[in-house]
């Protein structure tokens, strides 16, 4: 699911400066060196705009609230170009003036989401509580707001977990979900996603696909744990039983240990591991034979599920390391 998404339109057509719709002009001067910059808004409840220094256009807005006048069910990919077609619409009529499809145009900050229904609210307040003091790596810990909503804000890419019940102000379609959204801000993270080098041209259309949206949700799925895996349609007493049921008994448990030992070591990623030896006598050899195994059993359930978005393995691992404490237990 996608949800917010700013774009920018550079450079701006004269036709759209000279508008004579925009509401209000605001100007900020630099005190250190007097520069003054300046802004145009016009403001709707599909999209804003924002004319920068009559030279720069974005446009923003949410894509499911643009279609379905909310935001708290998923969109459907299938749904995405009917959401922006409507955005388009919208600027055009706010404007008067003919412009590329916001699908054109150049992302800035994309929210990559997804969905976690608890059978309660009182166990989405259970979850935030349990991550209210996770620290994340390069991030620290998350910035609590009032409603009990975590935010890791650092850099270009900034996950976010909070009550959607409670941000819809109580509508009842929202009760038990849990929002985990990952914000993606700036054209060089965008351009790092899709493997393109610094300089190139890019759109939004080109973000706009399950292949990016699982690579973004999935960079924090191992400090995360099992969270965003509770989506997954399979449970978890069958997916063990097919991870024993393709390594064998023997095999699957020294897997599911070394991911226990993982999870209790803290070490967030694999470089970590490979780097740092987990305990005294486990040989680089061993991790390497693990990353093997894993990676197999990875392209192996992708393969099976029909699917192109590889998980990391750490999120795998994650999973694994509760499975066998479960076993335990």
């Amino acid at each position: 699911m996608y949800d917010t998404v700013s774009v920018l339109l550079e450079p701006v057509p004269a036709n759209v400066i000279d508008c004579r719709r925009w509401k209000s002009r605001t100007i900020q001067q630099n005190e250190q060196t007097g520069e003054r910059r300046w802004k145009r808004t016009l403001n709707d409840p599909t999209v804003r705009l924002t004319l920068l220094d009559d030279t720069r256009l974005n446009v923003e807005g949410s894509l499911p609230k643009a279609l379905q006048g909310h935001n708290y069910v998923d969109l459907h990919p299938d749904q995405v170009p009917a959401a922006a077609a409507v955005m388009d619409r919208r600027v055009r009529e706010l404007l008067g003036v003919e412009l590329p499809s916001v699908l054109e145009m150049q992302p800035w900050r994309v929210d990559y989401c997804a969905n976690i229904h608890q059978a309660e609210e009182r166990h989405v307040a259970e979850l935030l509580a349990r991550y209210r003091d996770l620290e994340m790596p390069h991030k620290g810990k998350p910035v609590r707001g009032q409603s009990g909503s975590l935010s890791w804000a650092r850099g270009g890419i900034r996950p976010k977990l909070y009550s959607k019940y409670i941000e819809t102000g109580g509508e009842l379609a929202a009760y038990g979900v849990l929002r985990y959204e990952v914000g993606v801000f700036r054209k060089r993270e965008f351009l790092k996603l899709v493997g393109k080098d610094r300089g190139s041209a890019i759109s939004l259309a080109e973000v706009l696909n399950e292949g990016v949206r699982a690579k973004v949700l999935g960079r924090y799925e191992g400090a995360l744990g099992r969270l965003i895996l509770s989506e997954r349609e399979l449970s978890d007493a069958e997916w063990t039983a097919r991870f024993v049921g393709y390594f064998g008994p023997k095999r699957a448990m020294q897997l599911m240990g070394f991911c226990l030992m993982w999870a209790v070591t803290g070490r967030p990623t694999l470089a970590h591991v490979v780097k740092d030896p987990l305990f005294v006598g486990i040989s680089r050899a061993t991790i390497y034979r693990f990353i093997k195994d894993m990676t197999a059993w990875r392209d192996h359930e992708a393969q099976l599920e029909g699917r192109t978005d590889l998980e990391p393995i750490e999120a795998i691992a994650a999973r694994l390391a509760e499975s066998r404490r479960l076993l335990a237990a």
